[in-house]
C-alpha cells in the first residue's frame, strides 16, 4: 500500500475525523499516523471497550396480502477514535492483502462483499449476477448468511495463523 497516498486521500481523512463522544480525546489518522503505522506500538495498545446500543426500527412486509411489521434490534457500537484509526489502516492494508489474493487465486469476480478494488456499488453487482443469470440459464444460485459470524470468530487463532504483517 502507498502509505502516503492513503494518508492523503480525502475520504480516509474524513472517514477518520468523524466526531462522536467516548472516553479519548478525539484525533484522525493523520494525526495518528506515526502511532498507527508503528507495528510495535499496536501490539502493546491498550484498546478501549466499545460504547454499544441496540438500535431498534420496524421493518414491513406483506404476508398473504396483509401487511406485517416486526421490529428489528441490531447492535450499534462505537470504538474509541484513536481504535478507529488503528482499525482503518489495518482495513486497508488487510484488503490490499485481500484483493490481490484474490487475483492470484483466480477468483477475483467472485466475492463481491467488503471489496474496496473494484468500484462499484450493489446495484452494479446485482445487474451484473442478473446478466449472468440471463446467460446462462442452467446456473444455479446460491444464498448463504452465517448467523453472528464476526462475533464468533476466533481471534486467536487468526493471530497465531496469520503472517500478514
Amino acid at each position: 500500500m502507498d502509505e502516503d497516498k492513503w494518508f492523503s486521500d480525502e475520504k480516509v481523512i474524513q472517514k477518520s475525523k468523524k466526531a462522536y463522544a467516548h472516553f479519548d480525546l478525539r484525533t484522525n489518522a493523520v494525526k495518528a499516523r506515526k502511532y498507527i503505522t508503528n507495528p510495535d506500538k499496536i501490539k502493546h495498545h491498550g484498546f478501549y471497550p466499545f460504547i454499544k446500543y441496540v438500535m431498534e426500527y420496524d421493518r414491513f412486509h406483506k404476508v398473504n396480502g396483509e401487511l406485517k411489521v416486526d421490529t428489528k434490534k441490531r447492535p450499534i457500537c462505537y470504538s474509541a477514535h484513536i481504535d478507529r484509526c488503528i482499525y482503518q489502516y489495518y482495513s486497508a492494508l488487510l484488503n490490499e492483502k485481500y484483493n490481490l489474493r484474490l487475483k492470484h487465486d483466480g477468483i477475483n469476480n467472485v466475492p463481491v462483499a467488503y471489496r474496496t478494488d473494484l468500484h462499484c456499488n450493489n446495484i452494479d453487482i446485482f445487474k451484473q449476477v442478473v446478466d449472468f443469470i440471463n446467460e446462462h440459464p442452467s446456473c444455479y444460485v446460491m444464498i448463504g448468511d452465517f448467523t453472528k459470524f464476526f462475533e464468533r470468530i476466533d481471534h486467536q487463532y487468526l493471530k497465531s495463523s496469520c503472517a500478514i504483517f
